[in-house]
């Protein structure tokens, strides 16, 4: 009986001890539990986005501080009700976190209060691996909206400028083309222009000297007409001595004819003389007969003499006209010779400074030719890289487009 009672009494010390073991040990699960249930809420309250969870009937089982000072509520009078106290527009409809969970979508989206909000949900699995609940997790994205709007527009404005960038780029590329094409006509029309210029001057060199002879042989024809001139002037001077001359020849006939009007009056009164003589006087008669007939002679030769005489002076007066009007003539061919050698010294003048002034606009046609080509060089270039800008344009389009 005693050993009965002490071994009911070991037994039941056994059991106490056991007893409170097990009480010490709960108790420091029950410690750990909430040192860990502490810790883990701790994180979560860390986190700077609205967290909730519930159970399988969308009943809140846990809310982090962010949804306490979201939705005015504390922890402990959120746990066992709905969900839907959040508030939100989507709450009870088709857009419902859960809802969209079970339909395969893990994110949906509302706005309320002029922001946006992200919402995405999780399911909650056991260690059997059973569904015990749900997790949502809640985010404000209303910079991240404005950023996406602001994103899109500046990649619809992108859009819009690569559009016009590669319209501007093609438009440029074909500019570029034809000022290529364009100065690469210029540069030939230049280089057939200059080569124009270029036998021009050559005829007007041509010209020059052919001017220089022209010239040398004015000036040997107007030497020519001037000494004709003086020959003019001595021939004039000639003919009027030879009228002077006829003049003293005519009045040394007149005075001939006179002395043979005396002479014949003379023989008339010796023959009268000799009659009135007779025998006497024949011989004189005779003489004065002989001095009638030579009186009669010279008379006739004296007529005959200024016949010839007038008609000398006839030609004389005539020669001196033709000679006056030949040397007026010549004065005027002189005069003439004269302009027309100033105007071939001026013409001369013009064309040496014509030929200068085309060796300029040859010697500038050159450099403009230089110019040009060196313009059709960097209009090449520009074409080129036109080009290469319009294709990266079409790669910047393509990229924006990707967007």
């Amino acid at each position: 009986m005693l050993g009965l009672l002490i071994f009911l009494f070991i037994v039941s010390a056994v059991c106490l001890c056991s007893a409170a073991v097990m009480l010490v040990r709960c108790r420091r699960m029950e410690r750990e539990f909430e040192e860990k249930k502490f810790w883990y809420e701790s994180i979560l309250d860390a986190i700077p986005f609205p967290i909730s969870v519930t159970d399988k009937d969308m009943k809140w089982t846990f809310i982090n501080k962010p949804v306490e000072e979201m939705l005015h509520i504390t922890r402990a009078d959120s746990i066992g009700k709905h969900c839907s106290s959040w508030g939100a527009k989507i709450c009870n409809t088709q857009d419902c976190g859960i809802t969209c969970l079970n339909r395969g979508i893990t994110e949906t989206y509302f706005d309320q209060n002029g922001s946006d909000y992200m919402v995405d949900v999780n399911k909650l699995y056991d260690k059997n691996g059973e569904l015990c609940g749900h997790i949502e997790v809640v985010q404000d994205i209303t910079t991240l909206q404005s950023a996406i709007h602001m994103q899109q527009e500046l990649i619809s404005h992108a859009e819009e400028a690569c559009s016009r960038l590669v319209e501007y780029a093609a438009d440029s590329s074909e500019r570029a083309y034809k000022l290529s094409d364009g100065a690469n006509e210029q540069t030939a029309a230049i280089q057939e222009l200059a080569a124009t210029i270029g036998e021009i001057a050559d005829h007007t060199k041509l010209n020059a000297e052919s001017l220089d002879k022209t010239t040398e042989q004015t000036i040997q024809a107007d030497n020519d007409l001037q000494a004709g001139s003086r020959q003019m002037e001595k021939l004039i001077e000639a003919m009027e001595k030879i009228n002077e001359t006829s003049q003293e020849v005519n009045r040394i006939i007149s005075t001939i004819e006179e002395i043979a009007e005396q002479t014949n009056l003379l023989a008339l009164n010796a023959s009268i003389e000799a009659a009135r003589a007779g025998e006497a006087g024949r011989g004189f008669a005779v003489v004065a007969d002989q001095i009638g007939k030579l009186a009669a002679q010279s008379s006739e030769a004296a007529k005959d003499t200024r016949q010839l005489i007038e008609t000398t002076l006839q030609a004389v007066e005539n020669g001196n006209e033709i000679t006056e009007e030949t040397d007026r003539t010549l004065q005027e061919i002189v005069n003439l010779m004269n302009q027309v050698r100033e105007n071939i010294n001026s013409i001369n003048e013009k064309m040496s400074t014509q030929a200068g002034t085309i060796e300029q606009v040859n010697q500038g046609l050159g450099q403009i030719a230089g110019v040009v080509q060196e313009n059709s060089s960097i209009a090449g270039e520009n074409s080129r890289t036109s080009k290469l800008i319009e294709e990266q344009a079409k790669a910047l389009q393509e990229i924006v487009n990707g967007y």
